[in-house]
């Protein structure tokens, strides 16, 4: 086995998490994409216990679930309630 300086870890031993893409806000202008929750929070100018407690409350458009555990919101019902409000936020 190679000699390996105390500071240096294999690959396969390194546990560091890889960030995963975020997904840009211009997502919002396609009719059909499907937006990630922090997007729509990003759009909204809502935080994320806003949107849900909207959501609980019937004042938020209702995600589509896609598996267990995501749920994804279509970007004309956003951009429909957003408008709704007032206008562009």
């Amino acid at each position: 086995m190679a000699q390996m300086q105390p500071h240096q870890i294999p690959a396969a031993q390194d546990k560091t998490r890889v960030a995963k893409g975020n997904q840009p806000l211009d997502a919002i202008q396609l009719s059909d994409a499907l937006l990630r929750v922090r997007t729509v929070s990003h759009a909204t100018g809502l935080s994320v216990a806003s949107l849900y407690r909207k959501l609980a409350a019937k004042e938020f458009p209702a995600p589509v679930r896609l598996g267990k555990r995501c749920t994804r919101w279509k970007a004309a019902d956003v951009r429909a309630w957003i408008q709704a409000q007032g206008g562009e936020q």
